[in-house]
């Protein structure tokens, strides 16, 4: 529905009377001018003065009520969050926020609790580090920056050329002459089998990535083309672990007006305690705090040396199941972990009848049979393959404080 205002106003010559709606036809304004030496015996009502506002005047014209300034003061909204913290109300007559002088102390505030618990407040989280001494508290947090993950690589044997692909090492050696394994790059795109399945039907070798076996015993593979137009034949699986950044923020210790620590206790004494192992005590009043890494052990590559061998240790090979099949037992016998690395320095030796599962394989002869290097260490005993391990690097902390000590 339309506003309705009826304004009547008196004027010291004439009277102005303004009325919408009177003549029965919705937003309709009537209006008529009666000189003021007939306003008294025209209608005696016109010697005053009166303003009608419609409830829903505001809604249907959409517009604000301007209070020039002169709030009333309505809900409380906020306070100042510096000093002096000035205190914010809503007008309830025309909505704007305003202040009416008044503050509220705050107890985070300096200015108002100059002691408080002796502490301003916290800086923003950084990367850049911080570090905690008598005027300083920091506490860090661990942000994630990389989620944890699967990611897939493809794999498969290729010439050196890249000309001829395969499931199988021993295959491409013998009819083209060379074999590589070919990888894909790691992704956390999962592909899924495309191409034909393969199964060997000639070969005995030792086959990775075999997909499944068929009824009759042989061993099928199944294939990938990725979009580089490349063929693999199994899938590789990793878990990437999520990756944070460490951040930190830190407060210092307030000081009262002349400069001196408020938290100094005079009855006692500072003791000064040298780089330790120990770190200070969460109890311990402690000031001019500092730490340092100390490296212990540096990073390394260790290795050792492994073949097979009898339990009674008369007889050693690199092939478990001729070991067995001879001398009725075979385990896996292995050097000491050690940073000295050796060299082969014995004889190459072949397995001409064996179809076991054979491990440390040196190279492949044209004739695609297996060859191991031999190792003889300084023990006088004999090993066919290497293997090594990186040690990281190990640290100790550190700290050096003075602490305060009561008498």
């Amino acid at each position: 529905t339309s506003a309705e205002v009826c304004l009547c106003l008196f004027f010291r010559f004439a009277h102005l009377e303004y009325e919408c709606n009177t003549t029965g036809r919705t937003g309709e304004v009537s209006f008529q001018t009666i000189p003021y030496s007939q306003m008294r015996t025209y209608r005696s009502s016109f010697a005053t003065c009166a303003i009608y506002r419609a409830k829903n005047y505001d809604v249907v014209n959409q517009t604000v009520v301007d209070c020039a300034g002169n709030h009333t003061k309505g809900a409380f909204s906020y306070s100042d969050s510096v000093h002096p913290h000035n205190n914010y109300y809503t007008c309830s007559i025309c909505g704007e926020t305003f202040t009416d002088g008044t503050t509220t102390p705050s107890d985070s505030c300096s200015n108002c609790n100059p002691k408080g618990d002796g502490w301003e407040s916290w800086s923003e989280w950084s990367t850049t580090p911080a570090y905690p001494s008598d005027t300083r508290q920091v506490e860090t947090r661990q942000v994630e920056v990389s989620p944890a993950r699967t990611e897939y690589r493809y794999a498969g044997y290729v010439t050196t050329d890249g000309r001829h692909e395969c499931w199988c090492e021993i295959y491409l050696r013998n009819k083209f002459g060379s074999a590589v394994l070919r990888y894909s790059d790691w992704s956390t795109v999962q592909y899924t089998v495309n191409g034909s399945a393969w199964t060997c039907g000639q070969c005995n070798g030792n086959h990775t990535g075999v997909d499944h076996y068929g009824n009759d015993g042989r061993a099928w593979w199944a294939e990938y083309t990725l979009p580089d137009r490349k063929n693999y034949y199994w899938q590789e699986t990793r878990t990437v672990e999520a990756q944070f950044r460490t951040e930190y923020r830190y407060r210092d210790k307030k000081e009262t007006q002349d400069g001196s620590d408020i938290n100094r206790n005079d009855d006692g004494k500072w003791v000064k305690v040298d780089w330790t192992s120990v770190a200070p005590s969460p109890s311990d009043t402690i000031r001019n705090s500092e730490e340092r890494s100390i490296e212990v052990s540096p990073s390394r590559t260790e290795y050792r040396y492994v073949g097979y061998a009898t339990t009674d240790g008369r007889h050693e090979c690199w092939c478990e199941t001729y070991l067995r099949s001879k001398f009725g037992s075979a385990v896996l016998r292995c050097s000491d972990w050690s940073t000295t690395r050796h060299g082969a320095n014995g004889s190459a030796w072949s397995c001409g009848q064996c179809n076991g599962n054979h491990t440390g394989v040196d190279h492949y002869g044209n004739d695609g049979r297996a060859w191991w290097a031999e190792f003889t260490l300084p023990d006088g005993r004999d090993f066919y393959w290497e293997e090594n391990r990186t040690i990281p690097a190990e640290y100790r902390t550190e700290y050096k404080y003075e602490k305060w000590v009561p008498n």
